[in-house]
């Protein structure tokens, strides 16, 4: 996976629709973030994204510094 996913970052626009749905779902399985979530963001997630977006069904978001701690609502920027 670690080569599929460098490969595809490297390929940027380039990449085929239907080989970054297919990493986007592989993703999804890893993290629990949605698969459309990876696919809208071209399978790039910075820090503020995946802090706010890993507990967003429970409408929480974990410390940028400290993911023993969390916070209602989505993560203010680090």
């Amino acid at each position: 996976m670690k080569e599929e996913y460098v490969s595809a970052l490297w390929e940027g626009n380039k990449l085929a629709d239907d080989r970054k749905r297919s990493i986007a779902e592989i993703l999804e399985m890893l993290t629990g973030i949605s698969s459309a979530s990876f696919y809208q963001r071209n399978l790039r997630m910075n820090q503020v994204d995946f802090c706010t977006l890993l507990l967003e069904e429970s409408d929480r978001s974990l410390s940028v510094y400290d993911s023993r701690t969390t916070a209602i609502g989505p993560c203010i920027g680090a």
